[in-house]
């Protein structure tokens, strides 16, 4: 784990280079549609598999990231209640026209990746390493948008609609210790 603010700022950076040249790759039209998913959700695996490995070498216990097995029960309801009130607010139809187990398995395991990383992994090592809870917050947010950079052709608005997400998501976990089970089943229904 990195011990100082510049360390982990490099860190963080090469992390968000790396995601975005991913998400160039795997968004160019060149690649084959199921070939590009495949590989994507290896990608998303290794993220989930290098963060689990952050933090078990961290030695803070998973439970200081957000992993609280005691409490899944409660996170998942949690999460599904606020999702469903944000696809309420948002009025917009949850799955695709024809969902495949795939594309469900897809979904979640970008959900997983991406919420263990930024609020579970990134989010606590921040505070660690003394940034305050705003600051933490900010900056999760503005790499979480940042990192979703080149997924469409409207790459400014969902940027900004990404870095609201995150805003929100942030604010969960800091200001309502809110777990990343919760946060996950939050993020699948966005």
């Amino acid at each position: 784990m990195p011990k100082t603010k510049k360390d982990f700022i490099w860190y963080l950076i090469t992390f968000i280079l790396i995601s975005i040249i991913a998400k160039f790759f795997f968004s160019t039209t060149l690649i084959n549609i199921t070939w590009k998913q495949n590989y994507q959700d290896i990608f998303n695996i290794f993220y989930i598999l290098s963060t689990l490995f952050f933090i078990y070498k961290s030695g803070n216990g998973f439970p200081h990231y957000g992993i609280r097995i005691r409490d899944i029960p409660f996170q998942m309801l949690d999460g599904f209640i606020i999702g469903m009130l944000w696809v309420f607010l948002n009025r917009r139809i949850l799955f695709p026209s024809n969902p495949s187990l795939f594309s469900f398995f897809h979904c979640w395991l970008v959900a997983l990746s991406e919420e263990l990383v930024w609020r579970g992994y990134i989010l606590s090592t921040l505070q660690d390493i003394g940034f305050s809870k705003l600051s933490t917050g900010l900056l999760c947010a503005a790499g979480f948008g940042l990192m979703h950079l080149i997924s469409t052709a409207n790459t400014i608005q969902i940027t900004l609609v990404f870095l609201l997400y995150g805003t929100v998501f942030s604010y969960l976990r800091i200001k309502k210790d809110a777990g990343i089970v919760c946060l996950v089943i939050i993020h699948f229904f966005t």
